[in-house]
């Protein structure tokens, strides 16, 4: 009888221990088994991220509009919304009774945001053109820029963007060669972003002076679509009696404009009033000032 009963206990004991077993291998089954669907859900998610990168990627001329990176008349501060942004624009000017291009284009090398590297301050190169044909009495313009945009201070930081651009230009408004000082700011109030540059230029010859202000405002109908007004106005700040030929005592124009983006592309088109006032003693040319632009940006 103690035979059987110790025989019994220990055949208890054995099966207690196999059912402990077997439930602890279906336990690490299970995990096992939460574990490769948590590698799946690993091996998607970077295919989900990238696929977020590539639509930000799609996006960013749709920024870039939004900022003011594309507009004519003024220049924005930002070096967030691209790496890489170049526009143009051509058509009819009304007030020198002839045709108008003009070209601009940035390269960013340091940002908060939008490149691998990030950095405290905004850091881009600038360049473009401007060809401007001649009415009968006036002659043809045309000049070349070059120069640095140091972005400081971001919307994210004090509520607006403030840049500072230097410029060399072969042809400033006084028509010599000058380098122009400007302070970019811009503030973003909801979907309206506000933009407003102020500058001096300092020709290279002759003492000659000038100072530009300008000013936007654009707002969104949809997310690839802005309507806005800009404009700008020129003055001629040293007056003797030694004035370089053809220069402009001061220059003004408006636009309603347009902006349509595509992918990396964005379209736009302006039309507005304009007047430029020589030295020569010419009247006042005033007229309408109507072009379409074009421009990109990854």
């Amino acid at each position: 009888m103690r035979r059987s009963v110790h025989g019994f206990t220990i055949w208890l004991i054995v099966a207690c221990g196999a059912g402990q077993a077997s439930s602890l291998s279906a336990q690490d089954s299970s995990l096992a088994g939460g574990g490769g669907d948590a590698s799946i859900l690993r091996s998607r998610a970077p295919g989900r991220a990238s696929t977020q990168n590539d639509s930000a990627a799609l996006r960013t001329a749709e920024r870039s509009a939004a900022a003011g990176v594309f507009l004519r008349l003024t220049e924005s501060p930002t070096t967030s919304s691209h790496r890489v942004a170049v526009g143009s624009h051509g058509g009819y000017d009304g007030r020198r009774q002839g045709a108008l291009f003009d070209m601009r284009g940035e390269v960013v090398l340091l940002s908060r945001a939008g490149l691998e590297r990030r950095s405290a301050i905004g850091l881009s190169l600038l360049g473009g053109g401007l060809y401007a044909a001649g009415s009968p009495g006036v002659s043809e313009a045309a000049s070349g820029r070059v120069g640095v945009k140091v972005q400081p201070v971001f919307q994210e930081q004090l509520g607006f963007d403030a840049a500072l651009s230097v410029t060399y230009e072969s042809r400033g408004f006084n028509t010599v060669p000058a380098v122009t000082t400007e302070l970019l700011l811009a503030r973003r109030m909801g979907d309206t972003q506000l933009l407003l540059n102020a500058g001096y230029g300092a020709g290279l010859r002759e003492s000659e002076r000038f100072g530009r202000m300008r000013a936007a405002i654009l707002v969104p109908l949809v997310a690839q679509l802005h309507l806005g007004l800009e404009a700008r106005g020129q003055l001629d700040l040293e007056r003797d009696e030694n004035e370089p030929t053809g220069e402009t005592d001061y220059e003004c124009a408006a636009s309603a404009f347009v902006s349509y983006t595509i992918s990396h592309f964005a379209l736009s088109a302006g039309v507005g009033p304009g007047a430029i006032r020589y030295r020569n003693g010419l009247d006042t040319q005033v007229g309408v000032v109507a072009t379409v632009g074009i421009g990109a940006a990854l």
